[in-house]
């Protein structure tokens, strides 16, 4: 895998959120450039609500859902590297 998160979000396929599985990338775009500049590891899927893990700079390593407006507003895209 690349070592930054707009090179990672260039790999494997794209995956809608209905059909996002643990394991698959998920990218935001949080900065004000409106560039891919995070990411995180989809750790679950429940009924639509998203789950992930990543590393927060003022929370360390979280699980957040894509529910919370943050991530629902700076969600850039899913994608699954490994079938």
């Amino acid at each position: 895998m690349p070592r930054t998160s707009i090179a990672q979000s260039e790999e494997g396929r794209k995956v809608k959120k209905a059909k996002a599985k643990p394991g698959d990338l998920i990218f935001f775009k949080t900065s004000r450039k409106n560039v891919i500049n995070h990411v995180g590891i989809v750790t679950e899927n429940n009924d639509g609500e998203v789950k992930f893990i990543h590393a927060s700079t003022s929370s360390g390593v979280v699980i957040s859902s894509l529910l919370e407006s943050y991530y629902e507003k700076a969600f850039a895209k899913i994608k699954r590297i490994i079938e």
